[in-house]
């Protein structure tokens, strides 16, 4: 019975009964009897707990302004950092962070690590390595490379960099695809060594351009992403069937799959990859084979690959976030893959680019700012 009636009932009997013992019993007793009753009273119902209501997501402040759009984040020393087209921000709380100047202008999703990020300068001629925890210190060292020193041919308003075109491999290494001025395509690899003097700073940046045979880089759908180390780059090969090709940090290329692979996604012990088609591997990403052209009628929940921003990992869930949707992804015990669309009240529409977690909260980077919601409140569907 309900908290309120079940108070009322259990208030007519122990008058009931005390009134009896009153009377009818000695009247010594009624103390005792009366003590028995109260514990009787309090113990005998509980009130019906109040609902549980997750709270929407709340939007940390500053960064839809002009200047602090966010661009990508990093965590380093146990502290989520966020760039933004002209400052290096620390959250400091659910709905705040710290903002620090870089001195660049920076209007495309280019990566950032522990060590640096990176900013095109001088009408992108020039690609800046900027030290990640000396962003506004110009005494700290900065490293720089003159493009049209490195590739002579090259087009500048062609050859702007944003996610697909250069990826960072975790390793201090950079891959960037760059145009030429007959739209050939030119993958460069970056190597940044950092030092510390007085100053944690740039050292040298190196570049390589690499050659990939096995890969027309006149072709148009050339993709760069990386995983597992290395880095992975999609296009057309001779016969004019895609092909994707691992790249080491020593440059060396490799066939790795026979179809294009844009977007790989850790499910259930495998991979799914998805490129002009889906692609499986079982033994983490060393071999890969074509799915069947059932696979989407017994693996629903992989359907959105195809506009997937990215994937973490949250208690043990995987989460893929697409350019507009949030959903944790379920291995069901048959091996079949299906989707939970998560709970995005709070959010203000715009592009996601990432999601990370960090203290106990998980943050959503998009184009129209950035949010933050409980883990326990995240899973909300």
């Amino acid at each position: 019975m309900s908290g309120r009636i079940c108070y009322i009932y259990a208030f007519l009997r122990i008058n009931y009964f005390l009134l009896y013992n009153l009377l009818i019993l000695r009247p010594m007793r009624f103390p005792f009897l009366a003590l028995i009753c109260s514990i009787c009273f309090f113990t005998a119902c509980h009130p019906d707990p109040a609902p549980y209501i997750p709270a929407d997501w709340q939007a940390l402040s500053g960064f839809n302004a002009t200047g602090k759009i966010p661009i990508n984040e990093a965590i380093w020393d146990d502290q989520l950092h966020i760039l933004t087209q002209t400052t290096l921000a620390k959250v400091t709380s659910a709905t705040d962070a710290a903002h620090e100047m870089h001195g660049s202008e920076i209007t495309a999703r280019l990566p950032i690590n522990a060590d640096f990020f990176m900013s095109s300068e001088q009408d992108d001629q020039v690609l800046a390595f900027i030290p990640s925890k000396n962003p506004s210190n110009f005494n700290a060292k900065r490293g720089y490379i003159n493009l049209v020193d490195l590739i002579p041919d090259i087009s500048i308003k062609d050859s702007k960099l944003y996610p697909g075109t250069v990826a960072d491999n975790g390793q201090g290494q950079i891959l960037a695809l760059f145009y030429t001025k007959h739209y050939h395509k030119v993958p460069v690899l970056f190597d940044v060594k950092m030092r510390k003097n007085s100053v944690w700073e740039v050292d040298t940046v190196t570049a390589k351009i690499i050659n990939i045979p096995q890969i027309q880089t006149d072709r148009i759908y050339t993709k760069i992403l990386s995983f597992g180390g290395q880095f992975l780059v999609s296009g057309d090969a001779e016969n004019l069937q895609s092909v994707c090709v691992s790249i080491d940090a020593e440059g060396n290329a490799q066939t790795l799959a026979p179809s294009a692979i844009f977007n790989i996604i850790p499910i259930g012990g495998k991979l799914f990859g998805y490129g002009f088609g889906y692609l499986v591997s079982a033994d983490g990403g060393k071999t890969w084979i074509k799915a069947g052209d059932d696979f989407l009628q017994s693996n629903p929940g992989l359907r959105d690959m195809d506009v997937m921003a990215g994937y973490t990992i949250i208690d043990g869930h995987v989460i893929m976030l697409g350019q507009s949707h949030i959903q944790e992804m379920i291995a069901n015990p048959d091996g079949t893959i299906v989707a939970s669309n998560l709970d995005q009240k709070g959010l203000t529409p715009g592009t996601f680019l990432t999601i990370k977690e960090w203290n106990g909260r998980v943050y959503i980077i998009s184009a129209s700012g950035i949010y933050s919601r409980s883990v326990k409140d995240f899973f909300t569907k």
